[in-house]
């Protein structure tokens, strides 16, 4: 689905247990079906692991895989510094876990499915996806508008985090490897030069 929470491709699964083959099948009819689309950014419970398979299953495919909120406290350090989608643009205030979400709204579908052929089932669900998306676009707005004052809310705090660290001095340091750090001010660049070398280190990061 996309990340307003309206679902968009969904697959079948026969049998049990969930394989990256699946997302790489609903990825594999988006880029058929969109062939001007030129990157991808999912969200995905296992980014991380996903992200490997992608490369290999799609070969050439520029998509760049991260994890919700709700499943990143259970990663590790480097996943939640490489893969959270907080520090990515485009994705706002998504949590990750909008398709839950869909999967309460049709539960009372499941009694009925179970005695129900398979074009049944699948017209009982057309009609319910479709019913939940027109409702879904109706209030985008107010959703819209709330994620909106929350991101103000935030980006408030945020700023008066900064304030309180700008200009505050550094000490010098000796780091493991031997090199001498002389103090220094954090400034804006510093923090983004420090960010960007706790990416590097996670993505080259090798656990023991």
């Amino acid at each position: 689905m996309c990340f307003h929470g309206i679902g968009l491709r969904f697959l079948n699964i026969h049998g049990t247990g969930e394989c990256h083959t699946h997302v790489v099948a609903i990825l594999e009819e988006i880029i058929n079906d969109r062939s001007n689309i030129d990157r991808i950014q999912l969200c995905y419970d296992v980014g991380c692991k996903f992200e490997t398979a992608a490369k290999t299953l799609l070969p050439g495919k520029n998509i760049t895989p991260h994890i919700g909120r709700f499943h990143l406290l259970g990663h590790g350090l480097s996943c939640q510094v490489n893969y959270t989608t907080t520090r990515t643009t485009g994705f706002g205030l998504m949590v990750g876990e909008e398709l839950e979400q869909l999967w309460s709204y049709i539960q009372h579908l499941i009694r009925s499915g179970r005695v129900s052929s398979s074009p049944r089932k699948r017209q009982k669900l057309d009609s319910c996806l479709l019913y939940l998306a027109q409702r879904m676009r109706e209030i985008m707005g107010r959703n819209l508008q709330r994620r909106w004052k929350r991101m103000n809310e935030i980006r408030k705090d945020a700023l008066n985090d900064l304030e309180k660290i700008i200009g505050r001095r550094v000490p010098s340091r000796k780091d493991d490897d031997g090199s001498f750090r002389p103090e220094s001010t954090i400034t804006k660049e510093y923090l983004e030069e420090q960010y960007a070398q706790q990416v590097l280190y996670y993505r080259t990061y090798k656990y023991v």
